[in-house]
């Protein structure tokens, strides 16, 4: 593209959509209405395997913006520090490569580990994730800033959902609705979004891209342990017993709660969604990392879908290399995904794994590490490599029912190969560390989310 007659760099447009699973984005048992989305894959690209390396949003934005995995982008159990402090960001570069940075994102204590809205030029760069969404006003307060003027080319704007994060908040007619009816409706409502976003940018000289931070387990049911005793008696009970005795008291009733769900429950998938309601029990299955991957608009070909294995640390070399700008000179992960589009051959990278155990919960025996192939899961205790080990042959078993780590030593030994390699070239880097307000106030928002 020219303005009077200067070259100029095209757009780049990335949206972020939280707990996006890749099997409600494309393939036989997608079930909500996509038409938009799917006509962006039929103009461009979409990587069937596309695997993020984490449970959890700040991890993701991690390795989104770094190009490195968590154990390298600073926010390796969640030591609750500062993450983009001290390691370089895609963002801080586009702005070096003559970008403007625009973004709306939720606005919570999660900007305190990140410190991501220090990295954007536009006033008002987040929203009130408890009272606004797509279905309550957020699509006009967004589409707003593609009114002309109001973005300075080339921008960058980085735009991150919340409609699929639980609560999944729905207009009230539809509030019966179980679960994943509600999720399904989220997504068609993603969806009527993007199309009012396509009337608004010029794809030539735009490139959009639509990812996810990390799944989410969607229960078939309600999304809730049913708590059928009367709100008015609890109201009155915490006037009186003490707030840690209540509180201790809430979580051991949850517990026996969705113990007896699980028992009740003959479903595998159904069971590990209930039993991974507490973050402690968030093993890294699929569900959680495989997550939608698209590239349209600006020099992406039209390929429509790649079923290569891709990781989120690919994303900004790829976006890099499908806009002209230089490569900073630097070790990451990560790499461009540009062969993979003009139709050529990449020898697989594997995917290194962490599950985000947050300090409250540091003591897990399922804090775990692993590796992902296009052929194999595997992943482990964090502390110990003979505790919880768990391997599934996704050639076989996609929904990784049956755990094989006591029949394929081998693949095992070749994984923790792989693991040791990354840990061994891992950097040391001591990172900014918050006060401790700034950590209580995140611990806060991570109870509401449902982590902690």
């Amino acid at each position: 593209m020219k303005k009077n007659g200067i070259c100029m760099k095209p757009n780049i447009l990335l949206i972020l959509v939280d707990s996006f699973r890749a099997d409600k984005c494309f393939g036989e048992n997608k079930t909500s209405k996509i038409p938009n989305i799917e006509k962006l894959i039929k103009k461009g690209v979409y990587f069937e395997q596309a695997i993020g390396s984490s449970d959890y949003t700040v991890t993701g934005y991690g390795s989104i913006f770094s190009g490195l995995f968590p154990i390298d982008a600073g926010n390796s159990g969640m030591d609750y520090h500062k993450i983009f402090s001290k390691i370089p960001n895609y963002i801080s570069y586009l702005k070096n490569q003559g970008y403007h940075s625009y973004s709306l994102i939720a606005s919570d204590e999660f900007e305190n580990i990140t410190d991501f809205s220090n990295f954007f030029e536009n006033d008002e760069k987040s929203f009130d994730r408890a009272k606004t969404g797509l279905f309550f006003g957020l699509d006009s307060k967004i589409l707003s800033n593609f009114e002309k003027e109001k973005m300075e080319e080339p921008w960058f704007y980085f735009i991150h959902l919340e409609d699929l994060h639980l609560p999944v908040r729905v207009p009230e007619k539809h509030k019966g609705k179980k679960y994943n009816e509600r999720y399904d409706l989220a997504v068609s409502e993603i969806d009527n979004f993007i199309g009012k976003i396509l009337e608004k940018i010029d794809l030539e000289n735009t490139l959009l891209i639509l990812t996810a931070d990390h799944g989410d387990y969607i229960l078939s049911g309600d999304d809730s342990i049913k708590d059928n005793f009367n709100q008015k008696v609890k109201t009155k009970l915490r006037t009186f017993v003490p707030k840690i005795a209540y509180d201790k008291a809430s979580i051991i009733k949850r517990n026996t709660q969705r113990q007896i769900k699980i028992s009740t429950t003959k479903n595998p998938l159904e069971k590990r969604a209930i039993d991974s309601r507490t973050a402690k029990n968030r093993y890294l299955f699929d569900e959680l990392i495989h997550v939608p991957l698209l590239f349209a608009g600006h020099n992406v070909p039209s390929r429509n879908t790649i079923s290569d294995l891709v990781r989120l640390v690919d994303v900004f070399p790829t976006i890099l290399d499908l806009t002209g700008v230089k490569t900073p000179n630097r070790e990451i992960h990560g790499r461009s995904l540009l062969p993979l589009l003009k139709g050529e051959k990449m020898e697989e990278e594997p995917v290194y794994l962490e599950n985000t155990i947050f300090q409250t919960s540091q003591k897990s025996p399922n804090a775990c590490v692993g590796i992902r192939s296009s052929k194999f899961k595997y992943f482990r205790s964090l502390k110990n490599p003979k505790e919880n080990v768990h391997l599934y042959d996704l050639t076989v078993d996609p929904l990784e029912i049956s755990n094989i780590a006591n029949k394929k030593p081998e693949i095992i030994s070749g994984m923790e190969k792989q693991i040791k390699k990354i840990k061994e070239n891992s950097e040391k880097i001591e990172f900014d560390e918050m006060s401790k307000e700034e950590k209580n106030k995140i611990e806060e928002e991570l109870k509401k989310l449902g982590y902690i």
